[in-house]
């Protein structure tokens, strides 16, 4: 039986929105994952680059050295783990909207990963500039209060979105995201917040094994303790979230055709034309 292509511009209302992105994920999560697979290689190096935590939770705060136990922590490989943590969440998101866009654009929602990668691949260095734009801007609103923050965060959400599926420059991608959610803060701040919730708790279930560590260190366990187990732990938490990030975009994509189709009267358009196609 052939799949029914999902269909993203479309007005809905929240649980809706919750529906079609179960439809959407049901229909193109494996398709989706294997694709991602091809970070796996990329996430256990940043996996070997954590730092020690077994040291770090049983370090001793020395008086003559109160910066002792920052050294210990942001060492050269862990700042440079950090940034490929960066470069590697961002390739994500990139990845997922690229095959959102794709998806959108095909006849029956079939979706090649090769097109996907090679779409990837050419948005990647300006979805980093502009992650970084989005993470300065929530910074500058964080300092003042943090409502600022949270209210820039959601307003500047759609970002990606903008720039990859509609072509927009990056000044744009920011203007349309703003415009998309101004009258539509709450559903969108509320809907994101379901999914993040969600994905918290399927990532603190990935993260038990990291957590033995700190009890080995309570405990003095030496097999929590060891550098195999940490950097085992450590992996199981990263190539776990590639596949867990899927869930937050596709969620969010669902959200901005809905957006969109609201700002832009998609739904009434699409009737005018099915009645002169009917006439």
């Amino acid at each position: 039986m052939e799949k029914q292509k999902v269909k993203l511009f479309q007005t809905r209302d929240f649980g809706q929105n919750l529906q079609v992105t179960m439809e959407f994920l049901k229909q193109n999560y494996i398709n989706i994952s294997k694709g991602l697979c091809y970070l796996i290689p990329f996430f256990l190096i940043v996996a070997y680059l954590q730092p020690d935590f077994s040291a770090i939770f049983s370090y001793k705060l020395d008086p003559a050295d109160p910066f002792g136990l920052y050294k210990q922590i942001y060492t050269l490989p862990v700042i440079l783990g950090y940034i490929l943590t960066f470069v590697g969440s961002t390739i994500i998101m990139a990845y997922m909207v690229s095959y959102i866009a794709l998806y959108n654009s095909s006849e029956k929602g079939a979706v090649e990963i090769r097109d996907v990668w090679i779409k990837t691949i050419k948005v990647a260095l300006p979805m980093m500039l502009c992650q970084i734009i989005y993470v300065i801007i929530i910074a500058i609103g964080s300092i003042f209060c943090i409502i600022p923050g949270v209210a820039f965060a959601i307003f500047f959400l759609f970002f990606a979105y903008v720039y990859i599926i509609e072509d927009a420059s990056i000044v744009d991608s920011f203007i349309k995201s703003w415009k998309l959610v101004v009258n539509n803060w709450w559903t969108t701040f509320a809907f994101a917040l379901l999914i993040s919730l969600c994905l918290v708790i399927a990532s603190n279930i990935l993260s038990i094994p990291a957590t033995l560590i700190y009890l080995g260190s309570m405990f003095k366990i030496d097999f929590f303790l060891s550098p195999i187990y940490q950097y085992v732990a450590s992996a199981i938490s990263y190539v776990g979230s590639i596949f867990l990030y899927p869930i937050l975009f596709a969620g969010l994509g669902i959200l901005y055709f809905n957006l969109r189709s609201r700002y832009e009267n998609i739904d009434t358009y699409e009737e005018i034309d099915n009645l002169g196609n009917n006439n």
